[in-house]
């Protein structure tokens, strides 16, 4: 299992995506940031971080940026292009490329290879979710000493967190099942962005926007039934769905 583990990881061209994708998130990240901060500034005369050593994040003008940056749909859309791109690679890259029949004659059961290659999925999502948004507050705020102290001890951005984490988990999940049900890539990645994307563009309140849509507006809700239901239970199922099909099926 380690071995397989560690050849899913160092595929060159996920971890390519990987080191293009951080860069290009955290500058979405910065440019929304510029954007959001010089509005807020202008409308109320705001001081980013001034008062920090005065007053909590929460209730100061850098607390408010922050949640609201993250409120804005530009980073979760690409990130959300980037997980899907992801997830078809990790499942299809081996029937596409000929080379399944090799790896499912590992001493591994079906089910193990494709907890590996989920795991695999939700690694890099997470990577690619959580590395942008730290180097972000890190540079972004770098001139604010106490930041990240402040910030782990907020539990709104702890919350946010979760939300985030929602975000990976139901976009890997269903990333995953999509990528085994259709027969090629191309059908996979088109399904994938038209089930996950299409209902945010409707205005549908379905994940995985449902999440974004809640930050700053509902973060004290992250653990109520409803969340709970989107981000964990429908990806757990989303996942079994997904282990059942890989046991029925060939793997070519």
């Amino acid at each position: 299992m380690r071995g397989l583990l560690k050849w899913e990881l160092s595929e060159h061209l996920r971890v390519s995506m990987l080191v293009i994708g951080i860069p290009v998130l955290l500058m979405v990240l910065v440019s929304d940031l510029l954007s959001y901060a010089r509005a807020f500034s202008y409308s109320s005369g705001g001081s980013l971080g001034v008062e920090i050593s005065e007053w909590s994040v929460s209730h100061s003008p850098t607390g408010q940026v922050i949640l609201s940056v993250f409120g804005i749909n530009h980073f979760w859309i690409l990130l959300l292009i980037l997980i899907v791109i992801m997830g078809v690679m990790v499942f299809r890259a081996d029937r596409e490329g000929g080379y399944a029949q090799a790896i499912f004659t590992l001493p591994l059961s079906k089910g193990k290879v494709f907890g590996i290659k989920f795991a695999v999925l939700l690694i890099y999502s997470l990577l690619l979710l959580y590395l942008p948004v730290f180097l972000f507050l890190a540079t972004a705020f770098a001139s604010v000493p106490d930041l990240f102290s402040e910030l782990l001890g907020w539990a709104d951005f702890r919350n946010l967190l979760v939300f985030a984490l929602y975000f990976a988990l139901y976009s890997s999940a269903l990333s995953a099942l999509v990528s085994l049900v259709l027969p090629n890539s191309s059908q996979a990645i088109m399904v994938a962005f038209i089930l996950l994307l299409l209902p945010s563009l409707l205005g549908i309140g379905l994940p995985p926007f449902s999440f974004v849509s809640a930050i700053p507006k509902h973060l004290n809700a992250v653990f109520s039934p409803g969340y709970i239901l989107q981000g964990l239970i429908v990806p757990g199922i989303l996942m079994l769905l997904s282990l059942i099909l890989t046991e029925r099926r060939d793997v070519v």
